[in-house]
């Protein structure tokens, strides 16, 4: 289940649940995943956003950093973008139904790029 709701100047913020459970006869005791996570965005002027998520899982079996977090920042004018941001993953965190590339890391991301536009032959950028 998801749930979203937009505000203004690009701004939103939202949750998401899921859930795995095992049924019938061979189904193993405990067996489940689930998931819940929020996120959202901020517009800042005209030109920023800050953003994120966290998130957290639940499997029976795993105790200790079930988790997820991002947090992001961005600028993004005619001339420049700018982005800077911070990520999370647990060694635990286990979004069965999703999908996840890797797991147990933490990153730290950044971008400086600044856009020429010469008006030459027609051309703008």
């Amino acid at each position: 289940m998801r749930l979203k709701r937009e505000m203004p100047n690009r701004s939103f913020f939202g949750g998401l649940f899921t859930n795995r459970q095992g049924m019938g006869d061979y189904a193993a005791p405990e067996d489940y995943n689930r998931l819940l996570a929020v996120d959202g965005q901020v517009g800042i002027g005209r030109y920023g956003l800050l953003s994120g998520f966290a998130a957290r899982s639940f499997t029976p079996g795993r105790s200790g950093g079930q988790h997820a977090f991002q947090l992001q920042s961005g600028y993004d004018s005619e001339r420049w973008l700018l982005r800077a941001g911070y990520t999370e993953i647990g060694e635990d965190f286990n979004p069965e139904i999703g999908f996840l590339r890797r797991s147990a890391y933490r990153a730290i991301s950044g971008l400086v790029f600044h856009r020429y536009r010469p008006d030459f032959l027609g051309l703008h950028e």
